[in-house]
């Protein structure tokens, strides 16, 4: 059996990287020219906005404030690019996760919805600090009949547990 073959739940992630293009576009309101130029220099934008921080309100105040809406492309051009890779986690999430999982750090969803699209996966809380992030996987999960599923939040407590955790 092919590993498409197996995975064929995930088909979507292989064909268009689950509809991303489409979902950034109708989320921010733009059109697939501008969407695919931001793309091209998403990577490089996030670079120049500034380091991380490691003080949790600090941090917040950086992804709300300052990084805003470019990390949807950064990471849109990383996992558009790194195909082989994110297959890699893919395989993974579909190996190991039942359940109940947590997406630490979710970025735009790619690994949220993944394991949301796996038959023994039973619900995915998702946890990203930057606001922009959270409404587009809110957004995306609505898109593709997974709002049942996945739970989106910006802050996890320690007495929750989990079967699985991606960071």
């Amino acid at each position: 059996m092919s590993f498409y073959v197996a995975l064929s739940f995930l088909h979507g992630y292989w064909q268009d990287n689950l509809n991303f293009k489409q979902h950034l576009q109708d989320f921010l309101n733009s059109n697939l020219e501008r969407i695919e130029q931001k793309l091209a220099l998403g990577q490089q934008s996030l670079k120049e906005i500034g380091h991380r921080d490691c003080d949790w309100e600090k941090a917040r105040k950086f992804y709300r404030e300052r990084v805003g809406s470019a990390y949807l492309f950064d990471l849109g051009y990383w996992h558009m690019s790194n195909q082989d890779y994110i297959k890699g986690t893919l395989t993974l999430i579909s190996d190991r996760a039942a359940d109940r999982v947590l997406d630490f750090g979710g970025g735009i969803g790619t690994h949220a919805i993944a394991a949301a699209l796996c038959p023994q996966v039973e619900q995915v809380v998702y946890c990203d600090l930057n606001p922009i992030n959270f409404s587009l996987v809110q957004s995306r999960a609505g898109k593709l009949g997974l709002s049942d599923k996945i739970s989106c939040c910006l802050e996890v407590y320690p007495t929750e547990v989990f079967e699985a955790i991606i960071c």
